[in-house]
């Protein structure tokens, strides 16, 4: 049997959106009360007696929409980008009317209301299956497109000078890790007796111990260091040498249970089994890589022999990702001589990448 690891990093996407720059005006010359309320950044509503809950009862001002954008909303039809900024244009104009500038978790709650009303038409959908909460997207635009209307506006200013000096963030891999790095050793433990247990793991691989109870619960109690040792940039060979255990099929799935909190071997099978097949398809009509069809095509041979299709999609599915990211097979890969059909699989997907990088 083959076993493949495979981890992704899934790093966050922005959207960057250029504002028009606007031209200074010559000074005009105030009155000192003139001059006082000038400094002072507006209310973010635009009356004080405006309720604080107004976005709850905010009504969406369907009228003032296109013909045309209300008969996709009604037909349960996906509109056009340009029909669908316009239809955010028309609820940011009158969000802006009642408050000009509304918290997020208002905005949220209007949008919302919006997708639950038209599911059909704006909820955030692949392939059927709803992404997230389902209206992230129409939120971000709502977001921008006030963002956009109150650039000028006083208190609008001083956020983005209060963002410039914030420190900066620095990026990490830690997304979607529940256990990244833990802030200390275990309750009663110190990093010499860490060092300790790492030694003993050393020594039972040196003598050829498996992975036994022993095993697993030293394995489990040094957590904090091998994620140190990880975290601080080790190089794998040197993360063999003082983590031996840690490689084994066992330790690797038992790190990984640790780090993600989800089972991953588990995980793999049943994500094969749900979007598999979508993510073939996206494969096989989206990707630009040459690699990613004649992957499939091998795939498709492969599975009228004795070998598990889900093994094979499994295989065809992490080498098309590679092959989107031009990742080379011997990275992911250990070919051990146990199944013919397996071996044969693995080095014509393999070969096929890698014509395809070189050419």
């Amino acid at each position: 049997m083959v076993y493949c690891i495979f981890i992704c990093d899934i790093s966050a996407t922005f959207v960057n959106i250029d504002m028009p720059s606007t031209s200074a005006e010559p000074p005009i010359a105030t009155t000192p009360e003139k001059t006082r309320a000038a400094s002072e950044p507006s209310s973010p509503c635009l009356s004080p007696s405006v309720n604080a809950n107004w976005s709850a009862d905010f009504a969406i001002p369907w009228h003032k929409t296109s013909h045309t954008m209300m008969s996709m909303l009604r037909k349960g039809k996906r509109p056009t980008p340009k029909e669908r900024r316009g239809l955010v244009r028309v609820i940011a104009e009158a969000v802006h009317q009642q408050c000009h500038h509304p918290q997020r978790r208002q905005l949220s709650r209007i949008a919302e209301s919006v997708v639950r009303r038209y599911p059909d038409s704006l909820e955030d959908r692949i392939a059927g299956d709803i992404v997230g909460c389902g209206y992230h997207s129409l939120l971000n635009q709502l977001v921008c497109r006030l963002e956009n209307i109150n650039r000028g506006s006083p208190l609008h200013a001083m956020k983005r000078k209060s963002k410039l000096l914030r420190p900066t963030k620095h990026a990490t891999d830690c997304y979607g890790c529940v256990n990244w790095l833990p802030d200390a050793p275990p309750e009663g433990e110190t990093v010499s007796d860490q060092e300790e247990k790492r030694q003993r793991l050393v020594t039972l691989a040196d003598e050829g111990v498996s992975y036994d109870e022993t095993v697993t619960n030293l394995m489990n109690e040094t957590y904090y260091q091998q994620r140190l040792d990880i975290v601080g940039g080790l190089a794998t060979p040197d993360l063999v040498q003082r983590w031996p255990y840690l490689f084994a099929e066992r330790g690797m799935a038992g790190h990984s249970k640790t780090l993600l909190g989800v089972d991953v071997t588990g995980q793999i099978g049943e994500f094969v089994a749900s979007k598999g097949k979508l993510m073939k398809n996206f494969f096989l009509k989206s990707s630009t890589k040459k690699a990613s069809t004649r992957i499939f095509e091998e795939e498709t041979a492969l599975e009228q022999t004795d070998i598990s299709s889900g093994q094979c999609m499994t295989a065809a599915l992490i080498l098309a990702v590679m092959a989107e990211f031009e990742e080379a097979c011997d990275l992911l890969f250990v070919e051990m001589e146990v199944c013919k059909y397996a071996l044969v699989f693995i080095n014509i997907m393999c070969d096929l990448i890698c014509t395809q990088l070189i050419y």
